[in-house]
């Protein structure tokens, strides 16, 4: 019997879910798709928090604190390996495309006053191809997006040599399965963010969020302009400070090998 915990536990995961279904339905996946995917993350998670790292994997075990059989166990970690190819080198680039993709239609420093994305040109310090790529794809060079993009038939070169954005790129059904892995990178990160427990003598992370109502669609796109502009300059002052900190860092001697992943995420929200 569930209880009163457990009721409100499922309603709350519900909601959670709803996004995620929503989005589903419009590329055209199912809820058994949904299900397996659900089946190998309770064996993922189980995995990571039962069996200790290099220990031998116990089916039973695990077979218990999933609800799955030792047969669904079994089978869905046979195919482990094969999920891994999502994360494959290439699959990593079209992710990165992806995620240039969409600072170039979401990011002001590189679109028109019309809020169209700009034409650039593939090198240069100020509103570039080269900038685009360093601010919103990572790791990665100009030249490897731009052949992926090319390859995705998403970009075209003018006369003048800039790069152009073509129209409709970013259709519902291109490329489900990267969309749907930079989303759970993105949903991942936030989760851990949301429920972090503080550990003792460890500040926690901070998490704040604020919204408003406004009266009509101008002050919506007023403040969509305003913030988007703000949200930039925010994560460019990211980039500047890791870039300070890397120098000084190579000043100094002796210092630690270790590294530590942060990061900070701004986004935007607009329900009518």
């Amino acid at each position: 019997m569930i209880g009163k915990s457990g009721e409100n536990l499922t309603e709350a995961l519900q909601v959670a879910l709803l996004p995620i279904a929503k989005m589903m339905i419009k590329r055209g996946l199912g809820a058994g798709d949904l299900i397996e995917a659900a089946k190998n993350s309770y064996v993922h998670a189980a995995v990571s928090e039962l069996m200790p790292s290099g220990a031998k994997v116990n089916v039973s075990r695990l077979a218990v604190a999933t609800g799955l059989t030792r047969k669904e166990v079994t089978s869905l970690l046979q195919r482990k390996n094969e999920r891994r190819l999502l994360f494959s080198s290439k699959k990593i680039l079209q992710q990165r495309a992806l995620r240039v993709l969409r600072g170039w239609n979401m990011d002001p420093i590189f679109q028109r006053e019309s809020g169209r994305p700009a034409d650039l040109p593939l090198r240069g310090e100020q509103r570039s191809f080269q900038l685009l790529v360093k601010k919103h794809g990572g790791d990665v060079t100009p030249v490897s997006v731009l052949r992926e993009l090319d390859r995705m038939k998403a970009v075209t070169t003018t006369r003048s040599g800039k790069i152009r954005l073509r129209k409709r790129t970013m259709e519902p059904s291109m490329h489900v399965a990267q969309q749907l892995a930079e989303l759970a990178h993105l949903l991942g990160d936030f989760t851990r963010t949301v429920q972090q427990i503080t550990e003792s003598g460890k500040p926690p992370l901070f998490f704040g969020f604020k919204d408003s109502i406004v009266n009509s669609p101008h002050q919506a796109a007023l403040f969509q302009r305003t913030f988007s502009r703000r949200a930039a300059s925010l994560l460019e002052g990211i980039e500047q400070w890791a870039t300070h900190q890397t120098k000084e860092r190579s000043r100094k001697q002796g210092t630690t090998k270790s590294k530590t992943r942060v990061g900070l995420g701004v986004y935007l929200v607009q329900e009518d």
